[in-house]
């Protein structure tokens, strides 16, 4: 979590990943401006790559867009202490690619450092995350069930807490 100006904490969200259009990049986007809709604080963390300049185009018009500029912040590719250190700072980690995956190493990072995952049930996440149990998982390409799940950790810290204990437990 960050701090604002006030001393208040700011529930941050991390995305480890490179950006393309099957990473969900987009969708992560999309349901920011709903959580903003609901009048929430929060900044969101992409780290990785883009890959391609359209779907950079796509992403950076939908955030001007949407208003999103305060909210959302690109750390570029991030390895070793630097990744650690957006681990320790995270609320929780969001994971929603649009297409399956076999075992993504970055849900295992996050579990491993006790950070709840809301990811999407395909190739072996379902095994990795249990749903409400270490984290949730949504359906794929859905930003108002991604909003909802966000929503529901930052309206229970003690839930998120719970949930990021188990996955390291699990991990």
């Amino acid at each position: 979590s960050n701090d604002d100006y006030n001393g208040n904490t700011i529930f941050t969200v991390l995305c480890l990943a490179n950006m393309f259009q099957d990473k969900g990049t987009h969708v992560l986007i999309q349901a920011a401006s709903i959580l903003l809709n609901k009048g929430h604080d929060f900044h969101i963390i992409f780290a990785g790559d883009w890959l391609g300049n359209e779907y950079k185009n796509y992403c950076m018009l939908l955030i001007k867009e949407y208003g999103l500029h305060s909210h959302i912040h690109f750390a570029g590719v991030v390895d070793g202490q630097e990744k650690k250190k957006l681990l320790q700072s995270a609320d929780i980690v969001v994971f929603t690619p649009t297409k399956p995956e076999g075992m993504p190493w970055v849900v295992l990072e996050a579990m491993a450092a006790a950070k709840p995952v809301i990811g999407t049930p395909q190739g072996a996440m379902p095994e990795m995350i249990q749903h409400e149990k270490t984290g949730l998982l949504i359906a794929p390409e859905n930003p108002q069930e991604l909003s909802d799940a966000i929503y529901q950790l930052i309206q229970n810290p003690e839930l998120k807490t719970i949930m990021g204990r188990n996955a390291r437990k699990r991990i």
